[in-house]
């Protein structure tokens, strides 16, 4: 689903941040998708990022423990889909989308979720 958005959405080349981990599961490498994040912070350039809800909140919760805070250029948005699946604590979707606003400086109206 991500690469169809992508293809139909995105202009420059995709970064992916998945890794297998020991129990063949995707995990998050949050240091690289936390520099990537900087670098295209410091870009100007918007960017679309997409992932899973259990994902975000990893990557929010990494940032939130290191207090750092970024400011995605304007135009930036995020889509979030997936739902939990029991590998990561719960949220609303409210208040999910909440933390992606302030931890990655996307405005509230450019956050969404797959309401399939």
């Amino acid at each position: 689903m991500f690469e169809t958005i992508r293809r139909q959405c995105g202009s420059g080349s995709p970064a992916f941040f998945g890794r297998a981990a020991a129990d063949g599961t995707w995990a998050l490498d949050l240091e690289a998708a936390v520099e990537f994040l900087r670098k295209a912070a410091a870009s100007g350039q918007p960017l679309l990022v997409l992932g899973t809800a259990f994902s975000y909140v990893h990557l929010l919760d990494h940032l939130a423990e290191r207090d750092l805070r970024l400011k995605l250029p304007p135009g930036s948005c995020a889509l979030e889909t997936g739902g939990y699946k029991g590998r990561s604590r719960s949220l609303p979707k409210s208040a999910l989308h909440a933390l992606i606003s302030q931890r990655l400086g996307i405005p509230p109206a450019t956050s969404s979720a797959n309401t399939a």
